[in-house]
This record gives C-alpha cells, structure tokens and sequence, in this order.
C-alpha cells in the first residue's frame, strides 16, 4: 500500500506538501483522471483537486477529513 506514516495530530499547513505532490504524480503516472480517482474513492472531484492543489482551506481546519481522504486516495492508486 502507497501510505506513509504521517502524523495527522500535529499536521501543519504545508508539512505534507510533498506527499501531496507524489500522489498527483503518481495518479498521473498511472494514466488516472481525477474523476476514475473519485469514482475508485467515492469522494468529490472537487476534494481530491483541493488535495493535489494543496488547498487544504477547503477543510476549514478540520483535518479529521483530511486524514480519511488522503489515506482513501492513497489506497485508490495502490
């Protein structure tokens, strides 16, 4: 599985920049749209744009989401 160890209590803006960035890449290595990532995830479209754009405002802060959606991602793209 392509998850790693990340500390989600102590999570900063910017702290998982990088992990962000290899999922966008590796989505796209795998020849994926964001779109086969939803339907794979069952989460919005929009949610996993925010992730790969780094715009974690669109979890106003609750990083609770941020955790379930990154590690779902994840698991979509092995």
């Amino acid at each position: 599985v392509f998850f790693p160890f990340i500390c989600y209590n102590k999570l900063q803006r910017g702290s998982f920049t990088g992990l962000l960035s290899i999922l966008k890449e590796r989505r796209t290595n795998l020849k994926l749209s964001i779109q086969d990532v939803s339907n794979q995830t069952r989460l919005a479209p929009q949610y996993i744009q925010a992730i790969e754009e780094h715009n974690l405002d669109v979890f106003s802060d609750d990083f609770s989401f941020v955790r379930y959606f990154v590690h779902a991602y994840c698991d979509a793209i092995g």
